[in-house]
């Protein structure tokens, strides 16, 4: 198991639509690139060649859980069903990039899609499901209600329930989708986006490539390296084909099962790259023709090179082949809530409790600074969404969404959150030591370097040289700005690295961290390599 006990619904961006949480949330620069486009000549547009049916125009259900087809809405909602459908958010989707003019990615529902591109059909039923985005102000704990929020669709059903949901989504101002990344103008904005999105360079860019979107990855037999189509047949221009169409399929693990791409992108829907993206590849495993339980190492240790081929590891449906070979696949080694017995139930990802599988307590949960924490000992506390909940119910997502994440830093001076460290290390994270172990690992105070405008606003700062800004920690910002530094915080230039990120910095960042700057050598280095704890 990969994730926290509460999963994806750490991460209010990605939704989950699962047994206990169902939702997410994001953001956007407030430019809608989804309504109709203003172009001219759109009388000269060919006529279609595809028939548009009535599955290619779905909305969103009257709980925001799902798209509907207009049959399905008549069939669920009776006499109350066009009223529902009228206010109904349209499905919209991501622009192939073969039909893209620029590099900033673009969504459209289906009548502006239509009116753009004509008879396309095909690209349209190709293109994969957004997540639509509105702008709402005035929301969130009283610290932070001048924050501009971007919001999912899903978020704004989890936030405001099923009886509110739409009348607020309804008021608030569209924005780009959540997967429209390079379309975003704002630092804050971005950071909203996590984790479809991430800053880097003064601009905003899409974690997952749209090639990678597209790009279902399968094992390349001969190394086990995980391809694309395109790479398979690079690697073996003349075989590359065939091997592609027997190798089995990259498998990703959330709450404790394994599922391939198109299982995430039917089970999370528009959400779904967010979650695949965080999510860590499946150690799967299958039966041996002797009954011997092994992963694709072991597969491969024991019939060489061809361990891939038919009989041997199983499968995938379809494949004209045995449909049924598939069914040799057991539980993968993170795979906790699909193991059936004991010998299964792997450690550390999984523990054994009575007579199931279960994903254990212990597994690392993402956590953010809370605006109400005070900071102890030049450190603020970091806690988890449960604790956000305790201190606000009614606005806690949203709090969430806003608030720094916690970081931890490796001994080369690399700051990292629990997503990026899982990706990063795989799931070694999750070692009790060793230098890829999160609970071995030092917390560090995040840093981002603050607007001086903002900072002469405060007391404190107030005849202070910070024209051009002043790089401040958490801590710091706290200090100056009291319960409002969050918003302040998300207002930054640009992060400024952490506390302890020493590497490769001058004599004057250096001495503003927790830092050592030899100037014989040139050299910024951490105070030591004590480890320390939130």
């Amino acid at each position: 198991a990969t994730f926290p006990s509460f999963s994806v619904c750490a991460w209010p961006s990605i939704i989950a639509l699962s047994n206990d949480c169902s939702k997410g949330t994001s953001l956007a620069h407030p430019s809608s690139n989804w309504h109709l486009p203003s172009r001219t000549g759109s009388g000269n547009a060919p006529k279609p060649t595809f028939a548009w049916e009535s599955e290619d125009f779905r909305r969103y259900s009257k709980d925001g859980t799902k798209l509907m087809t207009r049959k399905e809405f008549d069939d669920s909602y009776g006499s109350k069903s066009n009223e529902l459908w009228n206010n109904a958010p349209k499905e919209i989707k991501l622009l192939h990039d073969k039909l893209r003019k620029e590099d900033v990615r673009t969504a459209y529902d289906a009548d502006a899609f239509k009116a753009e591109h004509g008879d396309k059909l095909k690209e349209w039923r190709e293109m994969l499901t957004a997540t639509p985005v509105k702008m709402l102000k005035g929301v969130g704990s009283d610290q932070v209600k001048k924050e501009e929020f971007h919001v999912t669709l899903p978020l704004a059903v989890q936030q405001f329930g099923e009886t509110d949901w739409l009348a607020k989504w309804n008021s608030g101002t569209d924005t780009d989708c959540q997967e429209c990344c390079n379309a975003v103008k704002y630092r804050r904005h971005c950071l909203q986006r996590s984790p479809h999105c991430k800053w880097e360079k003064a601009a905003c860019h899409p974690i997952m490539s749209q090639a990678n979107m597209y790009g279902k990855r399968r094992y390349f037999p001969e190394d086990m390296s995980l391809a694309t189509h395109p790479e398979f047949k690079e690697k073996d221009s003349v075989n590359g084909q065939a091997l592609w169409d027997k190798a089995p399929q990259e498998r990703r693990v959330v709450d404790g099962k394994a599922m391939t791409m198109f299982g995430f992108q039917k089970q999370y829907q528009a959400a779904w790259m967010g979650v695949w993206s965080t999510s860590l590849t499946a150690t799967q495993r299958a039966k041996s023709k002797d009954g011997k339980v092994l992963n694709m190492k072991g597969f491969k240790d024991q019939y060489q090179s061809k361990w891939s081929e038919f009989g041997n590891w199983p499968m995938e449906k379809g494949n004209g082949k045995d449909d049924n070979d598939i069914k040799r696949l057991v539980a993968c080694e993170e795979c906790c809530l699909e193991a059936k017995e004991q010998a299964l139930c792997t450690e550390p990802y999984c523990k054994w409790s009575g007579s199931k599988c279960e994903i254990p307590d212990t597994l690392p949960k993402e956590q953010r600074f809370h605006p109400d924490i005070k900071a102890t000992s030049n450190r603020v506390k970091a806690v988890t969404l449960d604790s956000f909940k305790k201190y606000s119910e009614s606005t806690y997502l949203l709090d969430w969404l806003v608030s720094p994440e916690a970081i931890r830093v490796r001994e080369w001076g690399r700051s990292f959150t629990l997503n990026e460290w899982k990706v990063y290390h795989g799931r070694d994270y999750l070692a009790a030591t060793g230098e890829a172990s999160w609970s071995q690992a030092s917390t560090a105070n995040p840093m981002a370097l603050i607007n001086g405008a903002d900072l002469l606003t405060t007391e404190q700062y107030k005849g202070t040289n910070v024209e051009n800004g002043k790089t401040l920690s958490v801590v710091d910002a706290q200090k100056a700005f009291g319960k409002e530094w969050v918003f302040y915080w998300n207002k930054a230039k640009s992060p400024q690295k952490c506390d302890q990120c020493c590497t490769g910095l001058d004599v004057k960042d250096c001495k503003i961290r927790n830092c050592d700057f030899d100037s014989g050598k040139a050299k910024c280095s951490r105070k030591g390599q004590t480890v320390t704890f939130v």
